[in-house]
C-alpha cells in the first residue's frame, strides 16, 4: 500500500463527527435496526436513528449541497455527472479531514449526513445506469426513485443492500429520496451565503469547493480503476490500472494542498 493509501485509509476509519458518529459504517452491524415496512423493502433491517439524525440536520444537507452543485453545469445533470457529484460529496469528509490547510478531527453531523445521503444515491444510480444501459435511462427524480425500487429490467429493489455482515435497507422514505434527487439534479436557484451556514467556517468560498471537486473527481478515477483491477489478470491491464491507481492518489493529495 502507498503512502497517500495508508494514509487515507487510516483516516477513513477514524473520522468521527461530534455525535460520535464514523464516517465508515458500511461493515457495522445496525445498533438498533428496525423492520423496514417501506413498499419493496418490507421486512429488511434499516438504520431508523440514521435517518432521524437526518432528518435534523436535513437543512443544513440541503443547503451544502446547493452550495457545490452551483460549481457543476447549470441545466439537469446527465447520469455521469450526478454520479461523479455523488462522488464529490461523499468524499467531503475525508477531505476536510486531510487538507493542508486548516484540516478538521472532528467533523459536523451536516458534513457526515451529506455524504452518507450522496453515497446512497451513488449506489442506487451506478446500479441503475447498468441495469438500464441498453434502454432510456431515467433523468428525473421520480423516475431515478422508481427505477431504484424495483420498475427496472432486473426486478430488483437498489435501496435493499444484502452484503456485507447483515442486510439492510434505506430507511428513507420516497418523499425524501426525490427531494434529494431534485437537489442534486437541477441547478439550484438560490444563492447560498457560507457565512449564514453552519457548514461555512469549513468551506467559506468557491475556490474550497473547486478543490473539493478536484477531490472528488480523483476519487471516482480511484473507485473505478480499482473495481477494474479486481476484476483483471491481464498483467498488462494490472500495471496500467495500478499506474492509474497512482495517479489518482498523487492528484487528490494536490487538491488538499500538500
Amino acid at each position: 500500500m502507498s503512502y497517500y493509501a495508508e494514509r487515507q485509509y487510516i483516516v477513513s476509519k477514524t473520522i468521527r463527527d461530534t455525535q460520535g458518529r464514523p464516517f465508515d459504517s458500511r461493515n457495522n452491524p445496525i445498533a438498533n435496526p428496525f423492520i423496514n415496512r417501506l413498499p419493496g423493502r418490507e421486512g429488511v433491517p434499516t438504520d431508523m436513528e440514521a435517518f432521524q439524525e437526518f432528518l435534523g440536520n436535513k437543512d443544513d444537507v440541503h443547503s451544502l449541497t446547493k452550495y457545490i452543485r452551483r460549481q457543476f453545469p447549470k441545466g439537469q445533470l446527465l447520469p455521469p455527472e450526478l454520479e461523479t457529484f455523488c462522488y464529490v460529496l461523499h468524499g467531503l469528509p475525508l477531505y476536510l479531514a486531510l487538507r493542508a490547510r486548516n484540516p478538521i478531527a472532528i467533523l459536523q453531523p451536516v458534513h457526515l449526513d451529506t455524504a452518507r445521503a450522496a453515497n446512497g444515491v451513488r449506489i442506487v444510480a451506478n446500479h441503475i445506469w447498468e441495469v438500464e444501459k441498453k434502454g432510456k435511462i431515467p433523468h428525473t427524480a421520480h423516475r431515478i426513485y422508481e427505477v431504484a425500487n424495483g420498475d427496472n429490467k432486473a426486478g430488483k429493489n437498489f435501496f435493499v443492500d444484502n452484503q456485507g455482515k447483515d442486510p439492510r435497507s434505506c430507511p428513507a422514505p420516497k418523499t425524501n429520496i426525490e427531494e434529494m434527487l431534485e437537489i442534486m439534479l437541477a441547478y439550484p436557484r438560490d444563492t447560498i451565503d457560507p457565512s449564514k451556514e453552519v457548514w461555512g467556517r469549513e468551506i467559506p468560498n468557491v475556490e474550497e469547493v473547486r478543490r473539493i471537486i478536484q477531490y472528488g473527481h480523483q476519487h471516482q478515477a480511484l473507485v473505478r480503476a480499482a473495481s477494474d483491477l479486481r476484476e483483471t489478470t491481464d498483467p498488462k491491464k494490472i500495471l496500467e490500472l495500478n499506474t492509474q491507481i497512482g495517479t489518482a492518489y498523487k492528484k487528490m493529495d494536490h487538491a488538499l494542498g500538500r
